[in-house]
Formats: structure tokens, sequence, C-alpha cells
């Protein structure tokens, strides 16, 4: 899934309109229409505020779905009692 529909996915599932998002990360509405339309893109630290906002993981916004994470792809645990 791309970042923009992936940021669009998650305003609609907190129940918020694009006025809100923009008012909450200091932006304009049509900034948010960019992103949600892939005309434009935030920054790193936009998106470390979206997720915040949205409650999800940055790279959740990034990948979509956890893409990475249900093809196995993931890192294992490392536990460092195991080491010590």
């Amino acid at each position: 899934m791309k970042i923009s529909d992936q940021l669009k996915q998650c305003r609609k599932a907190k129940g918020m309109t694009q006025r809100e998002v923009a008012e909450k990360m200091h932006v304009s509405r049509k900034t948010i229409s960019g992103w949600e339309n892939g005309r434009s893109y935030p920054d790193v630290n936009m998106l470390i505020s979206l997720s915040d906002l949205f409650g999800v993981s940055a790279d959740d916004l990034i990948r979509g779905n956890r893409r990475g994470r249900e093809q196995g792809n993931s890192w294992p645990p490392i536990y460092f009692h195991d080491y010590i």
C-alpha cells in the first residue's frame, strides 16, 4: 500500500477530517490533501508525528499493513540475558 493510501486510511480509521489532521499537525488542509493524493510527501519528522497521532508505528505508515512482518522478513527477538 502506498504512503498516501495509508495516511488516508489511518485518518479515516480515527474518524478525522483532513482539516482536523491539518490543525493538529500545524499545516494546511491542502498539504494533507497533497499527501493523501500522492502529490507530495511528509518529511521524516512529520511521519513520526503522524504515526503518534494515528497510534501506529512510522514503519506501518511507510510500509502499510506490516507487510514485512507478515511475510516473515522481520528480525527475531534478541534476549540479552542469553548473552550474559
